[in-house]
């Protein structure tokens, strides 16, 4: 016979499956970045909270402050976007949709022009709840405007 059809499409990878591949700018790069990041030898030059706002909301707030940092020659902000509820009452593990949407988020135009790469952050800095944002150095962002 026929097999029955699944009832729900889940966009996240399944347990045990290395979400890092479907997010090219989440730990691509220069991991001693993150290092210093974690260290403070590199110091958080901004930083943003999405928690707590609606996707619409928390969209508005990223395209501005990536906007605003990038065009400042800021090097590296922490966007924090909440772990999500890391388990219901079901017993279920469920991820952040503001986390799930910022890594969306950052790979779309305009923003993926301004960002060299992304991490989690170190547990004293919002650890799965927050992301280091590392941005391109202003002249490697600039074009010649047509």
């Amino acid at each position: 016979g026929a097999r029955p059809t699944p009832k729900k499409v889940h966009p996240c990878p399944p347990a045990g499956a290395a979400p890092r591949q479907k997010h090219a700018v989440l730990g691509g790069g220069d991991p001693g970045l993150d290092r210093a990041a974690a260290s403070r030898r590199k110091a958080i030059e901004r930083t943003l909270d999405l928690h707590g706002l609606t996707q619409v909301e928390a969209h508005r707030q990223l395209l501005r402050f990536i906007g605003a940092a990038a065009e400042d020659g800021v090097r590296l902000a922490l966007v924090i976007t909440g772990k999500g509820r890391a388990a219901s009452t079901s017993g279920t593990a469920r991820q952040g949709v503001l986390k799930t949407r910022f890594l969306d988020w950052i790979e779309a135009a305009p923003l993926h022009a301004a960002i060299a790469r992304v991490s989690p952050a170190h547990p004293r800095d919002g650890g799965a709840g927050a992301f280091y944002v590392f941005l391109k150095a202003k002249s490697a962002r600039e074009r010649p405007r047509s």
